[in-house]
């Protein structure tokens, strides 16, 4: 049986000598597991379609009790390029498509999630808001019927909260952003995601050490300023 459909590429991983074991996730059919044959190789013609962030239409082939499907074509809607172009917005996208995969068992479709999932994407392309990775676990985990029954300490503000649960991504840049509170509710995410699915997220640890870096760095940079300033400062003594 052969049929088209728009997918997300959540992963990708490398089998025998030069194809690709994806996952997929499709309105249609929710994460399918996709066998695309010479993607590994540099002219494979396969190749962009198999890579992970890139929602594509795809023509796959596969059979009514077959788990592997075949991917044998397709054409790419969107790579991206902005997201790709940013590593703090890569991170950011990768880790919501590896929670989609996390709380998604293959072959049972949802179209809430697929929506979610493409609309973060599209909001992370255009750079709208700090806090979508965490509206998005938030919602994500509420379509898996695994969503926090009331707000949580972690999130003192009533309107905050409501606005991760609901409003568009691109709105949520009205909310000033809280690295703190942000953490912590990416750690109650992360703990209620890995529970479910008996597995870490990976890319989480990534996101969350590129994060530590970075406010290092910042930190590190205002010492520096400060050091130059007093060093200029500093009167010349002259002659010894």
């Amino acid at each position: 049986m052969i049929s088209n459909s728009r997918a997300l590429v959540l992963s990708r991983s490398k089998i025998r000598e030069a194809d690709r074991l994806c996952f997929l996730y499709s309105e249609e059919h929710g994460k399918v597991m996709v066998r695309f044959m010479g993607a590994e190789r540099s002219k494979g013609k396969l190749k962009g379609l198999s890579e992970p962030l890139i929602w594509g239409e795809y023509r796959l082939y596969h059979t009514p009790r077959g788990a592997l499907w075949k991917g044998i074509g397709g054409a790419i809607l969107s790579s991206f390029p902005a997201v790709r172009a940013d590593v703090g917005r890569t991170l950011g996208a990768l880790s919501c498509l590896e929670l989609l995969g996390a709380l998604s068992p293959l072959h049972s479709p949802n179209p809430v999630k697929y929506v979610l999932a493409l609309s973060a994407l599209q909001a992370f392309e255009r750079a709208a808001s700090p806090w979508i990775a965490t509206a998005f676990g938030l919602r994500v985990l509420a379509a898996a019927g695994l969503g926090f029954p009331r707000r949580p300490d972690e999130c003192e503000s009533s309107e905050l909260w409501d606005a991760l649960l609901a409003e568009d991504f691109s709105g949520l840049r009205a909310h000033p952003f809280d690295a703190v509170m942000d953490a912590a509710l990416k750690g109650l995410i992360r703990s209620q995601a890995e529970e479910h699915s008996q597995g870490p997220l990976r890319s989480w640890d990534v996101a969350k050490r590129l994060d530590l870096f970075d406010r290092k760095e910042t930190e590190a940079a205002g010492r520096r300023v400060v050091d130059d300033k007093m060093f200029t400062l500093t009167p010349d003594p002259g002659p010894l």
